[in-house]
C-alpha cells in the first residue's frame, strides 16, 4: 500500500514559522534562525516599508533563503473595508512585494486575523496559494484549508511543551506540521528573546525535520496530493514538476517529476 508519510528528502516531520509585520526586529530573528539552519516566512505590508521601525526595500536580501509573503498594502481591518477596497490593499501589497524582491509572492497571513468567506474567495482570485489565521490549533495536524491554515501556536503558546510534544510525535500516525507564528518585535517589546533561543535549539538541526517555507510546504503536499497510483498501488505516475517522496510497504520510495514509477524499484 501507498501511504504519503514522508517529507522532502524522506523526512518525518516539518517545522514552518511565519512572522508578520517585517520591524526591523526581523534583522536579529533572521540571524537566529539562520544560525540553526531554521526557515521562516515573512508576511510584509508593502506600505509601511521604510517607515520608522520597518525594513524597507534596501533590505530585500536579509530574507534570502525565507520567503517573502503578503500581509495587505497597509494592514487595515479587513472585515470593515468594502469589498473593492480589499482587494486593492490583496493587489497592491502582492504587485510591490514582487517588484522589490524578484520573486512570486503567493502566500498571505490574515491582519488581525480577521477573515470571512468573502475575503477568502479573493485569496485564489489574486493568486495567492495559501492564507494563515492566528487561530491556533495546538496540535500538529495539517490544515484542512489552506485558505484558512491555523497555526499550532503563537510562540507566547507554550511553544517549549508543544515543540518538545512534536519531537515525540509518531510520523507513522500520518503527515504532520509544526506551524508557529507571531511578530519578532513581541520578542523585543516583552524581552524574552531567550524563547525563540531555546525554541531554536530544541528544533533545529534535526535531521527528521524539514525546515521550510509556508509556500514551500504547500507546494508539497498538494503535490503529494497529486500523485495517481494503480489500484493495485504497484504503479505509482508523478505528474508534477518537483520530486516527491512516499512510502510503500514500510519502504521510501523517491519519485522525479514527470516518473512513471514500478514498486520494484528502490530508493
Amino acid at each position: 500500500m501507498v501511504k504519503f508519510s514522508r517529507y522532502y528528502e524522506g523526512k518525518t516531520k516539518a517545522l514552518v514559522l511565519s512572522y508578520d509585520d517585517g520591524q526591523e526586529t526581523d534583522r536579529r530573528m533572521v540571524e537566529t534562525l539562520n544560525y540553526y539552519g531554521i526557515k521562516a516566512t515573512f508576511h510584509l505590508n508593502a506600505g509601511n516599508l521604510g517607515r520608522q521601525g520597518y525594513l524597507g526595500p534596501e533590505d530585500a536580501a536579509l530574507y534570502r533563503g525565507h520567503e517573502i509573503a503578503a500581509h495587505t498594502y497597509s494592514h487595515p481591518h479587513m472585515l470593515q473595508i468594502p469589498e473593492e477596497a480589499r482587494l486593492m490593499e490583496l493587489w497592491r501589497d502582492r504587485e510591490r512585494l514582487e517588484e522589490i524582491w524578484g520573486n512570486i509572492v503567493d502566500g498571505f497571513s490574515y491582519p488581525y486575523g480577521e477573515y470571512d468567506g468573502r475575503l477568502k474567495s479573493l485569496m485564489e482570485a489574486v493568486g495567492f496559494s495559501y492564507a494563515r489565521t492566528t487561530d491556533s490549533r495546538y496540535d500538529f495536524r495539517l490544515p484542512e484549508d489552506f485558505y484558512a491554515w491555523h497555526p499550532t501556536c503563537h510562540h507566547r503558546e507554550n511553544c517549549i511543551g508543544l515543540a518538545e510534544k512534536y519531537l515525540e510525535y509518531d510520523y507513522r500516525e500520518g503527515l504532520s506540521v509544526f506551524c508557529m507564528w507571531g511578530h519578532s518585535h513581541n520578542f523585543q517589546r516583552e524581552g524574552n528573546w531567550e524563547v525563540l533561543e531555546q525554541f531554536c535549539r530544541l528544533m533545529g538541526k534535526r535531521e527528521e525535520i524539514w525546515y521550510c517555507t509556508m509556500g514551500e510546504f504547500v507546494r508539497y503536499v498538494r503535490g503529494l496530493g497529486a500523485l495517481q497510483t494503480s489500484l493495485r498501488g504497484d504503479l505509482v505516475y508523478n505528474p508534477t514538476d518537483q520530486r516527491l517522496w512516499f512510502e510503500r510497504e514500510g519502504r521510501l520510495v523517491r519519485i522525479e517529476p514527470g516518473e512513471r514509477k514500478t514498486m520494484e524499484e528502490r530508493l
